[in-house]
């Protein structure tokens, strides 16, 4: 087939933001769109408009893990760097095999996941992301996303290889994996995007939803989802050609990351700058020092990322920003605390930042992504509701110095393309403004199902609404409409979300329940509730008998999470056997519990709450306050001592409860605190630790030692640099000898 008998489809459906022009064929293969980027139906389109009407023209900037090296990739880069992986993508394809091939990304973030993307796209092949594993709990779900995909391609490098995937290269029910390195891909030859061609109905990836130990599920997107939701978000951001700059930082593994910040770029046509993950996570401040220096127009992230910002940035820092020019600062992913931007707003005004630029937004992997969001150069909306009403799904609006009141920051309105309504979800039918309901979406961003499992998405998509025409896919989300802007309430689906990552509660009960012998008999219901601002996770569970050592029991659960799963319990409830019901099926009654939780009912033998801690004597406060104030980094001693005493003043406990040898996870370390130590070792002691380092070196005394080593080579560094600098600076050793090479200054 030559280009010339390429045909770009007629989108079905209303809502459609795509032309039906035809393409047209060039000498060489080239296709000229008379139209620009409208005329672009697929990714592949995109890419080879791009490089043949500005080649030269940067369109990423990756940032290193240290902040400080920048490797930039021009259109014609890009090309060059694609191309050579597309080919050979293509060379480790069977030419037996039935339908696309699939190629699992396991590249860390950077130029080669970005490339090897596109590459999946140019060479048809479905690219399914997915991080490097780097605890046993992603290395399970890897494989089980490599079991669901039945041999597929493996595109790593060889860090990857000879490591971390050690033990899936092993595992007998994988052997039929193809294992393609980065640097065997490199070798290959560049060539141009015309030597290619992609169907916009073809599969361009497999979003595997996050989740922890369950089934993960591969989410269809088409190259014609993504170019769609692209256009969508283009829109709704107002982004403009050549003008628009984007500060990414979210994992480009998850939709958010990859549709929103990778893929946004070569949409509309403007510069992005990628940013390592840890490197906002262990310190915010770097990802608005990113902003300002590179005048960032469009960056984001969820609701926890503008709270580190809040409580983490120094009033010194806010002295070298200037964030004048960012005008879309977007919030989604997790539920959007109005305190969180209020605060956010106050703060950064003071630097440039205009409260105008908070942007609210809903989306979904189910959806390619984006949804609805907040009209541009608007303040978003929000209502002041009674929380206990809400619990019932019923609005009540309350004055917002009623105790009882909460805030709903409204999602904005969702895109022209798509068709939103609130729906009865047992009924089945469209419920009025001011109604809570499931939230069901229907428009060409929609994707087409899960791979691999037909009875999930009978039970997901293609669903009708009483008296209305069209296909539509449920949420799982609660919501109402009001005004043409959709507020979400909850989930219907019982899925726990904590700091942007999707938990099931099953598997948090199971681990819980498991973490101690005296529990194993009894049931245990996790569910979240919004307290201080934030998501917390709630356990009840049920105990035998009352006369336990209960508070053993949560640091054995603690622990147990943090080590599964990276977070930790904000609430445990011990509660009498037979408390928590089940259904006639067998289902635990999670929200009727809740329910009891939260207006008081439930009863309980004891009740820890992590906010209370154990509350430190004036003398143990003293204690940690001056381990603190002391740090040698030239002794491990001295280390370990501080990094206890940070531990103790998370924890609210004496520094005698932290213990040099214990484990992390047994200090009730989450992941999210462990970042906290290691951003302040960096803004106030200038020591940079790789996240990495917490699974290697995981108590205080094995992570002293290698912060001590650390220090150490800074130091040697430093001191190597100044000799040369004053070397360099002398006359006489400007003159070649056969002892004395010049140096440049």
């Amino acid at each position: 087939m030559t280009s010339s008998d390429i045909r770009i489809q007629v989108l079905g459906g209303e809502g459609g933001l795509l032309a039906a022009d035809e393409l047209m064929g060039g000498q060489g293969g080239h296709a000229h769109y008379r139209n620009g980027p409208a005329d672009c139906h697929t990714f592949l389109d995109l890419l080879k408009y791009r490089v043949e009407s500005a080649p030269r023209e940067m369109v990423y900037t990756v940032l290193g893990e240290d902040a400080e090296q920048e490797e930039t990739l021009s259109y014609f880069e890009l090309e060059s760097l694609v191309t050579r992986i597309a080919h050979a993508i293509k060379g480790v394809q069977r030419l037996e095999e039935a339908g696309q091939s699939k190629v699992v990304l396991v590249l860390p973030q950077g130029k080669y996941f970005v490339a090897g993307f596109y590459a999946c796209l140019a060479a048809g092949a479905i690219a399914v992301p997915t991080f490097p594993p780097r605890n046993p709990l992603q290395r399970d779900r890897l494989k089980l996303i490599l079991q669901d995909l039945q041999d597929p391609i493996v595109l790593t490098d060889l860090a990857g290889l000879d490591g971390l995937l050690d033990d899936i290269e092993q595992d007998a029910a994988l052997k039929g994996l193809r294992w393609l390195s980065m640097e065997d891909c490199l070798g290959e030859r560049a060539g141009h995007f015309s030597e290619f061609q992609a169907n916009p109905d073809d599969i361009a990836m497999l979003q595997y939803t996050s989740g922890s130990t369950g089934k993960p599920k591969g989410v269809i997107v088409s190259n014609r989802n993504l170019v769609e939701n692209s256009r969508l978000i283009e829109q709704c951001f107002g982004h403009r050609e050549g003008v628009s700059r984007s500060v990414i930082w979210l994992p480009p593994y998850h939709d958010m990351g990859l549709v929103g910040g990778i893929l946004q770029p070569v949409c509309a046509g403007f510069a992005t700058m990628l940013m390592p993950t840890n490197l906002v996570l262990r310190s915010p401040y770097r990802w608005l020092e990113a902003v300002s220096r590179f005048r960032g127009t469009s960056s984001g992230g969820p609701n926890f990322a503008f709270e580190l910002c809040v409580n983490n940035i120094r009033d010194r820092q806010l002295e070298q920003l200037d964030l004048s020019s960012w005008n879309i600062a977007f919030c989604g992913a997790e539920p959007i605390n109005y305190h969180t931007m209020q605060r956010f707003a106050e703060r950064f005004g003071r630097v440039g930042f205009d409260p105008a630029a908070l942007y609210p937004c809903y989306g979904m992997a189910e959806a390619t992504l984006m949804v609805s969001g907040k009209p541009l150069d608007t303040h978003f909306k929000s209502l002041s509701v009674s929380a206990r009403e809400l619990g019932k799904n019923q609005l009540s609006p309350l004055p917002e110095t009623d105790p009882e009141s909460r805030y709903l920051v409204s999602s904005g309105r969702p895109h022209d393309s798509l068709d939103v309504r609130v729906v009865d979800p047992q009924l089945g039918i469209a419920l009025k403004d001011g109604e809570i309901g499931e939230i069901w979406i229907s428009g060409p961003s929609v994707a087409q199902g899960y791979w691999n499992d037909p009875a999930k998405t009978r039970q997901q998509f293609g669903l009708h609404i009483g008296g209305q025409a069209g296909h539509y896919m449920r949420s799982g989300d609660l919501g109402f409409l009001a005004d043409g802007e959709l507020f979400v309430t909850g989930r219907l689906k019982e899925v726990i979300i904590i700091r942007g990552v999707n938990f099931y509660p099953q598997d948090l009960e199971y681990e819980a329940a498991v973490a101690c012998a005296e529990l194993k008999s009894g049931r245990a219901v996790a569910f979240s509730v919004e307290a201080q601002e934030r998501e917390q996770l709630v356990l009840a569970i049920e105990a035998r008998q009352a006369d336990l050592d209960f508070a053993s029991l949560v640091v054995a659960i603690n622990q147990r999470l943090i080590q599964k799963f990276g977070i930790k319990a904000d609430k445990v409830v011990f509660v009498p056997r037979k408390t928590v019901k089940i259904t006639s099926s067998g289902k635990l009654q999670r929200v009727a519990l809740k329910g009891e939780y939260l207006d008081g009912s439930l009863s309980s033998y004891f009740s820890w709450c992590e906010a209370g801690g154990d509350v430190s004597g004036a003398s143990h406060e003293q204690a940690t306050d001056a381990a603190l104030a002391v740090l040698d980094l030239a002794s491990a001693d001295s280390i370990c001592l501080w990094l206890r005493a940070m531990i103790a003043k998370l924890n609210r406990c004496s520094l005698e409860h932290v213990r040099a040898e214990d484990p992390f996870a047994a200090l009730g370390l989450d992941s999210v605190s462990a970042l906290h130590i290691l951003s302040v070792l960096e803004a106030e002691h200038g020591v940079l630790v790789s996240p990495e380092s917490l699974y290697q070196f995981n108590t205080p005394q094995s992570l002293a030692s290698e912060i001590a080593r650390l220090s150490y080579l800074r130091s040697a560094a430093a001191s190597a640099v100044h000799e040369l600098c004053e070397l360099a600076a002398t006359p006489e050793t400007l003159v070649p000898s056969q002892d004395n090479y010049a140096i440049p200054t």
